[in-house]
């Protein structure tokens, strides 16, 4: 049996927990939970909210009584946010607000359920460490009749005040729109929050040769080719391309298309003298012949659709494009040649699209492979 009641959400999430030994983790979690137990006493002794622990972090649901549980919500996130700088820690933390289905749990606790919880968790990814992240239904909610501008200071009280820092839009995995605002909170004078903007709107990391190249490609790369539709490798020779492609999960329920574009044999001179040295065409064929084996080996090769395509031009940069034109998934791994460092040491930067529209700098390689490079590719017959 349940009811559908509504709450304000409070997610708060611990930076950098999971890169803690274990036995800090379980120090830090217990030590956060009797702190959140405190700053709470009053709302759980009255069944007012419902706590719910995350492993890194916790959801907490307080019942929406309006304008009272708007102020008690603020409060609550300063006091728990005063207690975290006390113990050397630090929180990243969403508002949101609305209707919830309250059930009882496997373990007769009461527990909540709808997608309001998980449009919380997503809407993290909009801010950095110690930042607040404000959904626009709850500002609509609790702030509708105050400025909306950046940089606008909105008094609430005489103990609080909010200055909103940037406003914005991102979309998830599943190309949702969610919209937010990054927001500090300022009580007797003390500033809480990171004074941030949405991270998503500048998602571009770069790595150069001395930084974790190997160890980034294993980890984050991997995990955003893992759940991938489609994929293109658009390199010279692609010599570690096979195992790359180990990491795509292929299965009966899904379909992957996969696009090889390799440099054609009559750039071999011009490759040897940009690069310096890079004398690697043996590997093209080593690469297109386990590529084809892969494929045709795969106990779901009906789901893998291979094209394999060179270009006859020499290239600016190489690039890997994954689900590109999908919003909140789409991820670019971008690598511009420089003369004289081989491929494998040339520095990269690696883009998102997790905005509502595309940033330019992601729409330019989108744009530029699209409708420069791809009109002139070739079939490679194998």
């Amino acid at each position: 049996m349940s009811t559908i009641e509504s709450y304000i959400i409070i997610f708060l999430d611990l930076v950098d927990y999971s890169l803690k030994p274990e036995q800090d983790q379980m120090k830090l979690f217990t030590e956060m939970q009797r702190g959140i137990y405190h700053v709470l006493y009053h709302e759980i002794t009255n069944e007012e909210c419902i706590l719910i622990p995350t492993g890194d972090g916790m959801i907490i649901g307080l019942k929406n009584r309006g304008e009272d549980s708007f102020k008690n919500s603020l409060r609550i996130v300063v006091d728990i946010m005063a207690w975290a700088q006390l113990n050397n820690c630090y929180f990243r933390t969403v508002f949101h607000v609305g209707d919830l289905n309250v059930v009882r749990d496997i373990n007769k606790n009461r527990n909540l359920i709808g997608n309001l919880l998980n449009d919380a968790s997503r809407m993290l990814s909009g801010g950095e460490a110690k930042s607040i992240v404000v959904s626009k239904a709850f500002f609509d909610r609790f702030l509708k009749k105050t400025d909306l501008r950046i940089g606008a200071v909105h008094k609430i009280d005489d103990n609080y005040s909010l200055t909103i820092l940037d406003e914005g839009s991102i979309a998830d995995k599943h190309g949702c729109i969610h919209n937010i605002l990054i927001v500090t909170l300022t009580n007797n004078d003390i500033v809480f929050g990171a004074e941030t903007r949405i991270t998503s709107n500048f998602y571009t990391r770069i790595y150069a040769d001395d930084y974790p190249k190997k160890e980034n490609l294993k980890k984050s790369f991997s995990a955003k080719l893992k759940n991938c539709s489609d994929v293109v490798f658009y390199g010279i020779y692609h010599r570690s391309l096979p195992d790359i492609l180990s990491y795509i999960q292929i299965n009966n329920l899904k379909k992957v298309n996969i696009t090889a574009v390799y440099a054609a044999d009559i750039l071999e001179r011009e490759i040897r003298a940009f690069f310096v040295g890079y004398d690697s065409l043996s590997d093209k064929q080593l690469s297109i012949d386990r590529l084809t084996r892969f494929q045709a080996n795969h106990q779901c090769k009906d789901n893998i659709t291979l094209r394999i395509l060179e270009y006859d031009t020499m290239p600016s940069f190489g690039a890997s494009f994954v689900d590109v034109d999908q919003q909140g998934c789409g991820f670019m791994h971008i690598s511009n040649y420089i003369k004289g460092i081989v491929p494998d040491k040339t520095p990269y930067f690696e883009l998102e699209w997790k905005l509502s529209k595309q940033q330019s700098l992601y729409k330019f390689y989108a744009d530029y492979y699209r409708d420069i490079i791809n009109p002139f590719l070739k079939e490679v017959k194998v």
